[in-house]
């Protein structure tokens, strides 16, 4: 477990992101290599923003992985942001192809920009389902 506090975040390099790990964090690994893949049975991010977590393996050509994403209050990402932000994602590989799947809800959302906030208000479903082989990308 790793527990960070009141450190300047500044790793994604995107202020409003990065304003979401700030102040206390924990980060939780529970992983084990078998043989030429890694099992990551659980990896959970907790700041006072956001709950992520996430499980599965990784091996190339054969990864399988699921996440979950939970930000209560956008409005810790700065000025104009409000919220809250349910997100479902996977990713798989089989040999030279990938594919990946998001499904969101947000409510009450907000960016501080008015031309995107009036479409914003209410219920937002956002879903992506996008796959790439050898270059080639589908969305």
């Amino acid at each position: 477990m790793a527990r960070g506090e009141n450190s300047p975040v500044d790793c994604f390099q995107q202020a409003e992101i990065d304003r979401l790990f700030s102040g206390q964090s924990t980060i939780v690994l529970n992983a084990r290599q078998d043989g030429p893949r890694i099992l990551m049975q659980n990896l959970t991010i907790a700041t006072a923003a956001l709950r992520a977590t996430a499980s599965g393996s990784l091996q190339s050509g054969q990864s399988r992985l699921a996440a979950e994403l939970a930000v209560r209050d956008l409005s810790a990402a700065g000025p104009g942001w409000r919220g809250a932000l349910d997100a479902n994602a996977t990713y798989a590989e089989a040999g030279t192809a990938r594919s990946v799947t998001v499904a969101a809800t947000g409510t009450g959302l907000a960016v501080g920009q008015s031309n995107l906030d009036g479409l914003l208000s209410g219920t937002t479903e956002l879903a992506l389902q996008a796959t790439e082989d050898q270059g080639t990308i589908r969305v």
